[in-house]
């Protein structure tokens, strides 16, 4: 029994007339009544009585009418899963938290809308997670911000997406309403963030700005950590041996010691390695706590500490409030990282449509 048989036997017992039928299939008459002819010789059992140029459906007829108009079905069902798949790409995107704050679920609703044939599948980690799937080739690409060295791999391939400032996040009332605020500010809080990038940077205008004071003085109260796993900040341990003199560190001279005279004994160390903890006296290393901006927010609401976030992930709530940094040399930048030998026409859409969509908010 072959295909062409049931379509032919199923045109016949709609049309009741082998004329009719060969017409709708594009047949000879006779290639046709042959065909069909060949199928009542396999089966045993004749399918139509032929009288004076009329057909008639016998019994067996009906009842194989039936079971080839299933088949048929499911075989064009089949040819056209088949179609639609040859159409569809699948896009593996990895990201870490909300790469675009409360935007995320509008933009990927619009590149759908736009790109119907991509399917999009989500895989959420941590940076470190989804970087290693990339490299294992189970993800097509991440949207990630450009931190430290991780993503610096020759087999991986860049392109920027989105950059932005920084706002400050404070308990509501910390401050008045839109006050701009500077990071040599003191402020009265431990001030976490997300990016090893901007740590440094943060570090490094403290350091300037603590060296400039002249005596080598540090005040606690204005601490920077981290919210990435490490603690990587400008905090204070206290020194078990009471010594008289202060030092100060930093990742470009930790050779160079400046000591005053009659302090407190207090050391101080600007951008260690993120892998070394440090604390400042009676205050808690609230960064390692914080993983995603939703927590660094509930955080800050909290009372424990002040943040820094990308302007696109700030948002004011009943508990907390943004102020505007005057540091504008404080950037953010989010990019789309793929495999360098990765060719997917679905990840030129998506980096092309993202940039766009950010361009309009």
């Amino acid at each position: 029994m072959e295909l062409r048989q049931l379509i032919y036997f199923r045109a016949a017992a709609r049309t009741l007339s082998f004329t009719a039928a060969a017409k709708e299939c594009y047949v000879a008459q006779a290639s046709l009544s042959q065909q069909i002819k060949q199928l009542e010789k396999e089966l045993g059992t004749q399918l139509f009585i032929r009288k004076n140029n009329v057909l008639i459906l016998t019994d067996s007829g009906s009842i194989l009418l039936q079971d080839a108009e299933k088949i048929l079905h499911d075989v064009d069902e089949a040819m056209d899963h088949v179609s639609r798949a040859q159409m569809t790409q699948r896009f593996r995107l990895g990201f870490y938290g909300h790469p675009f704050g409360k935007y995320f679920p509008s933009l990927l609703a619009g590149f759908h809308k736009e790109n119907p044939n991509i399917e999009i599948f989500l895989i959420e980690g941590t940076v470190e997670t989804i970087t290693e799937q990339l490299l294992q080739n189970r993800l097509d690409g991440i949207v990630s911000a450009l931190d430290g060295t991780l993503h610096q791999n020759p087999l991986l391939k860049r392109e920027l997406l989105w950059e932005s400032g920084y706002t400050l996040i404070v308990p509501k009332g910390m401050y008045p309403p839109g006050k701009p605020i500077t990071l040599k500010d003191k402020i009265p809080l431990p001030v976490i963030t997300l990016s090893n990038t901007m740590q440094r940077q943060i570090n490094q205008i403290l350091a300037v700005d603590r060296m400039s004071q002249g005596d080598g003085s540090f005040d606690s109260s204005s601490d920077v950590s981290q919210g990435d796993g490490s603690f990587d900040s400008s905090e204070t341990e206290g020194r078990s041996d009471g010594a008289a003199g202060t030092e100060a560190h930093s990742d470009r001279s930790s050779d160079t010691e400046t000591r005053s005279e009659g302090s407190s004994g207090t050391e101080t160390r600007l951008d260690r390695a993120p892998d070394t903890e440090t604390r400042s006296e009676g205050s808690t290393d609230v960064g390692r706590r914080a993983n995603t901006h939703h927590t660094v927010e509930l955080l800050v609401a909290s009372g424990q500490c002040a943040a820094l976030l990308p302007e696109l992930l700030a948002e004011g709530t009943d508990y907390v409030q943004v102020h505007p940094i005057k540091e504008t040399s404080l950037r953010y930048q989010s990019y789309f990282i793929c495999r360098e030998d990765n060719h997917l026409p679905a990840c030129r859409r998506f980096v092309d449509y993202t940039r766009d969509f950010l361009k309009k908010i």
